[in-house]
């Protein structure tokens, strides 16, 4: 493989979403395989030179006028190959700008993104672009094999496999103590519930299932304490939700930078998470039960899909809610993971270095020299 590649890679949301974390380690990994790469991303205040970041304003005209800033760089950079992350709205002029340049394309679909979109046309246009692009598009990348076959559904010719990475040297338990964590955090003297997501359509899909069920538990449970780790677009929607629901042993930290995510989880007792059984939700594969599993804390789901088909016997699940409930409140009393080699399991197999052993592989066997534009 050759490393004089010009990649540009584009990024089209910021941080408060989830996909920010796969966009930033597939980064990573292109790094190590190719010299010359550049990344357009949205609302990065990282001044390093490598990044070029695109101002983006959440109403029509900020979108727009960040759509239009990113077809600019996609016309006028020097590059032969453009990575792009995600299948949807915003992305697809950057697809037809490339194209029209016949350089060489890949796009990363980490969801079904029109089973996240908040209103109707947006949900049809997403949906249209899902069902007749990706045959259209030479390559496409996602992380577990129900997306790859639902792609293939849709057209697609060439899906690779890039797995979702955990950053284990900053998810180890072992730099923490959960007495002093909870300290730290204002939450001794509580059974600690966690809840890891982005407030957005797709990233708090199903909050209110797990704040409608924790408020069941703590009418039993008086000192749990559920504790939502994340912010974004719809942090006032679940403050007001809280309110309504009369739950003040409860907190949402907002954003907070990815680094300081583990101390929240090191306090806590359970980690959970909740799917909907829909075409959305089977087709994720949960990075927070991931990231849960590598801090050694007992995870509670309901889980379908791609999720329960990998991480189902790592995980006290059940079909219904009276399940999750028991099951809560049986950890928040006898506190034990499932499997105590799991943590291993996902350094071995969710790391970044099989990401990046994966995008070389990408790079020097599905993805020819050959075939660069």
């Amino acid at each position: 493989m050759s490393k004089n590649l010009s990649v540009l890679f584009v990024n089209c949301l910021d941080r408060r979403y989830g996909s920010e974390q796969r966009a930033r380690s597939i980064y990573q990994s292109l790094n190590q395989a190719v010299e010359n790469i550049t990344y357009l991303d949205t609302n990065n205040k990282d001044d390093r030179g490598y990044v070029i970041s695109i101002s983006q304003k959440d109403n029509i005209v900020g979108y727009l006028v960040a759509t239009i800033k990113r077809v600019y760089f996609c016309f006028i950079r020097d590059y032969k190959i453009i990575f792009i992350m995600k299948l949807n709205l915003l992305t697809l002029p950057c697809i037809l700008t490339a194209k029209i340049r016949r350089k060489t394309i890949i796009v990363d679909c980490d969801d079904v993104d029109s089973e996240f979109q908040k209103t109707r046309v947006r949900k049809y246009l997403t949906r249209f672009i899902e069902k007749y692009l990706p045959r259209w598009i030479p390559y496409l990348t996602t992380h577990n094999e129900l997306l790859k076959k639902h792609l293939e559904k849709n057209g697609a010719k060439n899906v690779f496999i890039i797995p979702q990475v955990v950053d284990t040297t900053l998810f180890d338990p072992s730099l923490y103590r959960k007495e002093e964590s909870k300290q730290k955090l204002g939450l001794l003297g509580k059974k600690v519930i966690s809840y890891l997501c982005t407030l957005t359509e797709g990233g708090a899909r199903d909050l209110d299932k797990v704040i409608s069920n924790f408020k069941e538990i703590s009418d039993r449970v008086p000192d749990a304490y559920l504790i939502i780790i994340g912010g974004g677009l719809l942090e006032d929607k679940y403050r007001i939700l809280l309110d309504k629901l009369n739950i003040h042993n409860a907190s949402i930290t907002g954003t907070i930078p990815h680094e300081r995510v583990p101390l929240y989880l090191s306090a806590s007792d359970v980690g959970v998470v909740y799917f909907r059984e829909n075409l959305g939700n089977n087709m994720r594969f949960s990075l927070k039960v991931l990231e849960y599993l590598a801090m050694n804390i007992p995870v509670v789901g309901n889980i379908h899909g791609a999720t329960k088909e990998d991480l189902d016997e790592f995980c006290f699940t059940g079909e219904h809610d009276e399940d999750f409930q028991r099951n809560i409140n049986k950890l928040l009393n006898n506190n034990s993971v499932k499997n105590k080699d799991v943590r291993k399991l996902i350094q071995k197999l969710y790391n970044q270095e099989v990401c990046n052993n994966t995008i070389i592989s990408f790079f020097t066997v599905f993805l020819p020299e050959d075939s660069f534009g």
